[in-house]
């Protein structure tokens, strides 16, 4: 949490708690109701735990699919159709986060680092180092959710074979 949303976060609950001073409550059922900024305070943590229960859920039940990266045509427009692989940065099974550096590889002499399109888990690599690849060629697995995997068919595929 950045310091100005804490700031925010705790300055809101200030005026809350504020405001119970000034506005009592008419219709106190519980002890508890009488403590100030209860209220604030049980809702405040309400709220914290239904976003990280729901966190944790969705990482069981979110309905996830591996996409194929290919070597864009763009990585290899630089004169040769070819494009060789120098090293891998991450391996098989490792979580990774979008636009964090997976492979290094080699066009016409020059060397590119070429990034996660999205965050997910690599699932296979299919190339060793030394190896070359053709434009359109699968360089990795991701495992990525459903609706990330359709944004990426369209970015690598074109927008007529996303639903293909």
């Amino acid at each position: 949490m950045s310091k100005r949303t804490y700031f925010i976060v705790i300055g809101a609950l200030a005026l809350v708690c504020a405001a119970e001073f000034f506005v009592h409550p008419h219709h106190t059922i519980y002890p508890w109701h009488t403590i100030p900024c209860f209220e604030a305070v049980f809702g405040g943590i309400g709220c914290v735990a239904i976003i990280l229960v729901s966190r944790v859920l969705g990482q069981f039940f979110l309905w996830r699919t591996t996409f194929s990266v290919p070597l864009e045509q763009r990585n290899a427009d630089t004169g040769s159709s070819t494009a060789r692989v120098l090293n891998w940065l991450v391996e098989s099974g490792v979580r990774v986060s979008e636009n964090q550096p997976i492979v290094e590889i080699e066009i016409s002499g020059n060397t590119k680092v070429l990034l996660a399109p999205a965050r997910g888990k690599v699932v296979q690599l299919f190339a060793d180092p030394g190896n070359e690849l053709r434009a359109g060629e699968t360089l990795y697995n991701i495992e990525v959710t459903h609706t990330v995997a359709e944004m990426l068919q369209k970015r690598f595929c074109g927008e007529e074979d996303a639903h293909a």
